[in-house]
């Protein structure tokens, strides 16, 4: 008679009992008993996250024909008849139960276990906060039970990567803010932020004596920047030391470059490359663009050399004869003066 309500029947079964007396008496019943069909208990939560309000959703299914009438949670320890309720937990294992009862009276029962994790303390540092350097941001936070499963890196609002450490580039000097958030597996959120002064890179400069020469030829180089304390030297990339002065010896003939990257109080490194010219000593002088200015005669001078000119004999010649000059200047090669 499903005009009862009680929704379509799952299946009938036959119950037969039998009672026998202590006198040896017996007598039985069978009846045919309608089973009828329970309602499938669900839900779902969101974030699992310590002090924070934890919604509760009920997806539960009622059987055909029925409707779902009650709704019983235990959520760990606290109980609720509302079918959406909220909790709010310290971090632990709960167990998290839901009983539904249908119009047929009958019931379905879910129970699931959730962990609440401690709040994660977001700490990361910036290394070598300094322009025209790759700065490197690490992230230190420690996730024991909730796993971190995503970071967002921001510097002055501007998302700029997403790994526990990555590399970056600031573009100006002065306070830029920035700040890492992190999600974790239970879809709780926490983030910090620091206020990090960016350092102007120190201008690199260092000397080399002699700067050219025939091979072999040993030049000493030096640090000459202001407020350096350490630097790194290289000869064609590859690393040669870190002194200052440093002497090394080109044994064969060409145009190398040395580099050298000095580093200040702040951690902030700055770079400089030179050449230096080796091959047998060649003088070449050119006296260019000659002019008079008044009583002033006016040459511009190029080493087209590979050795430095410290002095240049000049011969001038007019109506009342030869007039020599020496000329003092430090022309490098290739320089013009």
């Amino acid at each position: 008679d499903m005009s009862r309500g009680l929704g379509d029947v799952y299946k009938r079964q036959i119950v037969s009992l039998e009672v026998t007396s202590e006198f040896g008496c017996s007598q039985s019943e069978i009846r045919t008993i309608e089973v009828l069909p329970s309602p499938e208990a669900m839900f779902e939560y969101d974030a699992l996250c310590a002090g924070e309000v934890v919604q509760f959703t009920d997806l539960s299914v009622p059987a055909s024909g029925t409707t779902i009438t009650e709704w019983a949670w235990n959520l760990g320890g606290n109980f609720s008849g509302d079918q959406n309720p909220t909790a709010t937990f310290d971090p632990g294992t709960y167990i998290i139960e839901l009983t539904v009862s249908a119009s047929n009276q009958c019931i379905g029962t879910l129970q699931q276990n959730i962990q609440i994790g401690s709040p994660l303390q977001v700490e990361f540092t910036v290394e070598q906060p300094c322009i025209q350097n790759t700065s490197i941001l690490v992230d230190h936070t420690i996730a024991a039970v909730d796993e971190i499963v995503s970071r967002s890196w921001q510097v002055d609002g501007e998302i700029v990567a997403s790994d526990s450490a990555t590399s970056y580039t600031f573009e100006n000097t002065g306070p830029q803010l920035v700040s890492l958030e992190i999600t974790t597996d239970n879809g709780c959120v926490y983030s910090a932020e620091q206020l990090i002064d960016v350092q102007a890179a120190p201008e690199a400069t260092f000397t080399i004596t002699p700067e050219s020469g025939s091979a072999p030829l040993e030049v000493i180089m030096e640090n000459t920047t202001e407020s350096s304390i350490g630097q790194r030297w290289s000869v064609d990339g590859a690393f040669i030391g870190e002194e200052s002065p440093i002497n090394y010896v080109f044994t064969k003939e060409g145009f190398f470059m040395i580099t050298m990257e000095t580093i200040d109080p702040s951690g902030c490194v700055g770079i400089s490359t030179q050449e230096v010219r080796v091959g047998e000593a060649r003088m070449d002088l050119a006296a260019n663009n000659l002019r008079i200015d008044g009583r002033d005669v006016l040459v511009e001078l190029e080493n087209r050399g590979n050795v430095p000119v410290s002095s240049v004999p000049l011969v001038m010649i007019a109506e009342n004869g030869e007039t020599p000059i020496i000329i003092a200047t430090n022309l490098s090669p290739g320089a013009i003066e």
